[in-house]
């Protein structure tokens, strides 16, 4: 299975340059925390930095797009990550806020198994020509330690 998402991540990469004519570009950093079943089982996630390209549809109304982000190992026991994600931004006209649906793939290069979650966020974006700067909260139910991650990003769109 990891060879599988491996070769996603390749096929990504390779793809990479046909994203230069991608009509979004968005440079975030996020964090936050994983809750489990009991108080004492919140720990605070490692911090991310995720670059992603989309392309508008349906008159800037949908927006598929690929995030490839970096965990850092800042928090204990936890190592450098990659992921990738696949999502779906929802953006009515004229009003500044927008959905998000988020399948994510972790652990692609580490030790453990591979896993995929999926979750949703909501946020607010101000569209200021050439840059819309945005902060977002998600939430993606996880199986990683049984825990459900509330993670916030703010960023920048292109």
């Amino acid at each position: 299975m990891r060879l599988l998402y491996s070769a996603l991540l390749g096929v990504a990469l390779i793809a990479a340059p046909q994203f230069a004519h991608a009509q979004s570009i968005e440079l975030s950093l996020g964090s936050g925390f994983g809750f489990g079943d009991s108080i004492d089982d919140t720990q605070r996630i490692p911090t991310n930095i995720m670059g992603t390209v989309g392309y508008e549809l349906a008159a800037g109304l949908l927006e598929p797009q690929l995030g490839l982000v970096a965990d850092f190992g800042d928090v204990d026991n936890a190592d450098f990550d990659i992921q990738l994600r696949p999502q779906l931004k929802i953006a009515p006209p004229i009003i500044p806020i927008y959905g998000r649906l988020i399948l994510s793939v972790v652990n692609i290069f580490g030790d453990g198994d591979t896993e995929v979650y999926y979750g949703g966020g909501l946020g607010l974006e101000l569209p200021i020509p050439l840059v819309s700067p945005f902060i977002e909260a998600a939430v993606l139910p996880t199986s990683v330690e049984g825990l459900t991650v509330f993670e916030a990003r703010i960023g920048v769109g292109f």
